[in-house]
C-alpha cells in the first residue's frame, strides 16, 4: 500500500522529519528544533505532534516514509508505504473500511493532518462551529 501527498513547503523544511524516523529519538529532536525558524515555538511543537502521530502509525504498520521534491517545484512529496493485507481478504477489507478501522484510512487521515499543519499551521475542524439554519 502506498500513499503520496504533496505539501506546499520546500523540501528543506522537512530535513528534521526525514532524519527522525526512529521513534526513540523524537523527543530529543523535538527539543532541538532550529531557533532560526520564524514560526512560534508552539507552532513548531504542533508540527512535531502531527509528524509524530503520522510516524507512529506508519511504524505500527511496519511502513516507511520518504520525502522528495514534488514535480514542477510545487513543494515536497511525502510518500508513505507499508505492507497491508486485510484479514479475511476482500470481504475483510470492505468490512474494515466500513468500520473505519483500515490502516490505509488511518494513515491517510494522519498524512492529511500533517499536510494541514505544515501548510496552514493548524488542523482544520468544524468542532464548535454553529449549525446553519434554513
Amino acid at each position: 500500500m502506498e500513499k503520496v501527498m504533496t505539501i506546499n513547503r520546500p523540501l528543506e523544511d522537512f530535513a528534521q522529519f526525514k532524519q527522525d524516523f526512529d521513534v526513540t529519538h523524537i523527543e530529543a529532536t523535538m527539543l532541538t528544533a532550529p531557533a532560526s525558524k520564524t514560526t512560534p515555538s508552539q507552532e513548531i511543537r504542533n508540527e512535531w505532534d502531527a509528524w509524530y502521530a503520522l510516524k507512529e502509525r506508519v511504524v505500527a504498520c511496519s511502513g516507511n516514509a520518504q520525502f522528495g521534491h514534488a514535480p514542477s517545484g510545487r513543494g515536497t512529496e511525502v510518500r508513505v508505504s507499508f505492507p497491508y493485507s486485510a484479514p479475511g481478504g476482500m470481504v475483510g477489507s470492505i468490512v474494515a473500511k466500513a468500520l473505519d478501522k483500515s490502516p490505509e484510512q488511518w494513515i491517510t487521515e494522519d498524512l492529511r493532518h500533517f499536510k494541514e499543519m505544515m501548510e496552514a499551521g493548524e488542523i482544520a475542524t468544524i468542532a464548535g462551529q454553529p449549525v446553519g439554519s434554513k
